[in-house]
């Protein structure tokens, strides 16, 4: 069985570590924040009260896969946040750092694994144990749960159009002239429960939500169909 819930928000803010005196966002939230986000909806603590760069809940994610897929991109803009300056209070109270957002963006989330009875009732009923959000929390997120679905498996013989990103594996094909293009971004795949980077993520997408990636052959990726999608599942956490 597969859980499936789609998130939108007014705006949303993944922002890219190695981005400095700008915040540059990823287009759609990597597995690293969706990770997050369930965490938030079913209650797993990270015990960032006792200590910031704790993110304890990896370890109860241990074992769950998702997929993603982007129903609506949203539009990319630019704006200047007033921050306290801490290192040079006494010299200037206030910086002003420049933050790229995406606007009214909407996404598709697959989910299998253990979590799964834990989310469902947090989905239906609409009562999450932290506020779930896109990547910053001033970006509050709405799921919508859509329903949960068997795995249909899948024969790609002549090629398969995906509903969803891709993480690329080895021994993978993609008809780059059928997709109408296929843009590639290196994410964030899995933390430690110190936020530490453990793996890191490349990631096939579509450049519009309109268009689907068109999959020749499928090397390790693991594609399925789910309800009336064609989902490639990212590893299991």
């Amino acid at each position: 069985m597969a859980l499936v819930f789609d998130v939108t928000g007014s705006m949303a803010m993944f922002r890219k570590s190695y981005t400095t005196t700008s915040s540059v966002s990823f287009p759609f939230p990597p597995p690293t924040a969706v990770a997050g986000l369930l965490s938030a909806i079913v209650g797993f603590e990270s015990g960032s009260s006792l200590d910031a760069c704790r993110a304890a809940f990896w370890e109860k994610m241990k074992g769950t896969r998702i997929a993603l897929g982007i129903l609506r991109s949203g539009t990319i803009g630019r704006h200047t946040i007033n921050f306290w300056n801490t290192k040079e209070p006494k010299k200037n109270p206030r910086i002003q750092i420049t933050h790229q957002f995406i606007f009214s963006p909407k996404y598709r989330v697959y989910v299998a694994g253990s979590i799964e009875p834990l989310l469902k009732p947090r989905l239906e009923n609409g009562t999450f144990v932290y506020t779930p959000y896109l990547g910053v929390a001033y970006a509050i997120a709405d799921p919508f749960y859509i329903g949960c679905f068997d795995e249909g498996l899948l024969k790609i013989d002549t090629g398969v159009e995906i509903d969803s990103v891709i993480p690329w594996r080895d021994g993978m094909k993609i008809d780059v002239s059928a997709s109408g293009g296929a843009f590639k971004e290196r994410m964030p795949f899995v933390m430690d429960s110190e936020r530490a980077l453990k793996q890191v993520v490349d990631v096939l997408y579509s450049p519009s939500p309109d268009r689907k990636l068109h999959l020749i052959e499928k090397g390790e990726v693991h594609v399925a169909r789910c309800g009336q999608d064609i989902i490639a599942w990212f590893p299991e956490w």
